[in-house]
Order: C-alpha cells, then structure tokens, then sequence
C-alpha cells in the first residue's frame, strides 16, 4: 500500500513539472508553425481548448487538466501578415514565477519596469539588452501569467 500510495505521488508530481513552461519553452514556440506548436503541447499532455481569427491574427489555446483542476493554459499568437509569433502561458501554480525569473537572469534579460495593477496584481516587463525580446509577467496571489513577444520572430 505505501509503495502504491509513493507511485501516485510520483505520477502527479512529474505530470505537473512535465507540463510546466519555460522561458526557453517558449522562445522556441514562438518560432514554431502551429502545427509544430500543437504537437509539441500535445506531447506535454495538454488538450485542445478553441481557435479563432481576428484581422489575420491565428490564436490557439490548449489547456492542461491536473491536480488542481484546469491548472495550465497555452496560447500561440501567429501574426501571419508579419510572420510573426507570440506565446502566452498561464498557470495557477504561482511558485513556478521563482523558476522563471532565476531563468530570465541566467538567460539575460533585465527588469525594465514594475507595476502595481488594479486587482492588487503585479506586472513585470522583462527585456533583454539590444534585441526586441520581451517577458511580460503578471503574478497575482492565484494566478501567473507569462507573456513572451519577439517583434522580430519568424514563423515559417
């Protein structure tokens, strides 16, 4: 019984850092098509959620379901009149922003502003020296929001 009960754990312990997202995650989704995008996610154990299109903009959400529920969402934003691509996570794991900002500085990007939102949130925009990479963090005390943009990115 113990060792079922240690196997368990396990399972959902490396089922959520599986489905966890990096920076470097998603630097490398933002240069993906979507379909590269989706089979990537798909890998990780998320689900398909909904697409649309608003003005040549291609948006695809998948969301992860876990211990806490419907824990985890994805997007990857294909500007397709630019070739241009975005990735936007979520999660309600807020301890994960401690990864992802010992991340940003080993990757070397710099805080460049912090603000305080209207519903006690916190913003962080991130930039890294001489490039047109940005992280985005918004962190409030259930939820954590990552936004990465390269105005530059290509997508094929």
């Amino acid at each position: 019984m113990k060792y079922f009960l240690s196997t368990i754990l396990l399972v959902l312990f490396t089922s959520t850092l599986f489905s966890q997202v990096s920076i470097e995650d998603m630097i490398k989704m933002s240069k993906m098509d979507s379909e590269t995008f989706e089979i990537t996610i798909m890998n990780r154990g998320y689900e398909f959620y909904k697409t649309y299109e608003i003005e040549g903009l291609s948006i695809e959400y998948f969301k992860n379901d876990g211990v806490k529920g419907t824990e985890r969402y994805i997007r990857q934003s294909a500007y397709l009149k630019w070739k241009f691509a975005n990735v936007h996570y979520e999660t309600a794991y807020t301890t994960e922003s401690l990864e992802l900002y010992k991340e940003l500085k080993v990757l070397g990007y710099k805080l460049v502003s912090t603000n305080r939102a209207e519903d006690a949130g916190l913003n962080k925009s991130y930039k890294k020296d001489n490039s047109l990479e940005y992280v985005d963090i918004y962190i409030k005390p259930d939820w954590l929001v990552v936004h990465y943009s390269n105005e530059k990115g290509m997508i094929d």
